[in-house]
């Protein structure tokens, strides 16, 4: 039986150096499923990434801030045009004609939707941040 040296910058084997690798390309989504159905479609809400989650919360802050100045700062078209941006970075399979058939109650409650989704993957994002 042979017996291999120790490692030059080894003295012991407590002294061994470990590397830990993350593979995000193996993480999965964790998070439920979300989805919406309109005209009896149904939707699955796209995982949210960094970049839509910053565009989106921008968009949404300039809407309320345009919606307590009485809509004044940003005009209908350009609120609608935003508003549409938002909810199909969201539901990327929502196609403009389901959404130009949608009812304003509707808009309204599919925006909060995505806002109250986005706020709990951002609460939740922060609170696993201490987590291994």
């Amino acid at each position: 039986m042979s017996t291999f040296p120790p490692h030059p910058q080894s003295t012991s084997t407590s002294e061994i150096m470990m590397t830990k690798i993350l593979n995000l390309d193996e993480v999965q989504n964790d998070e439920d499923e979300k989805q919406i159905t309109i005209a009896g479609t149904a939707h699955l809400m796209s995982p949210m990434t960094l970049k839509n989650f910053m565009k989106i919360s921008k968009t949404a802050q300039k809407l309320k801030a345009s919606e307590k100045q009485g809509g004044k700062e940003i005009s209908e078209e350009d609120q609608m045009n935003m508003m549409q941006e938002a909810i199909q970075m969201a539901f990327p399979t929502l196609t403009g004609d389901e959404l130009g058939e949608m009812t304003m109650p509707q808009l309204k409650r599919l925006q909060e939707f995505i806002q109250e989704t986005e706020e709990d993957g951002a609460e939740e994002a922060i609170e696993n941040t201490g987590e291994k």
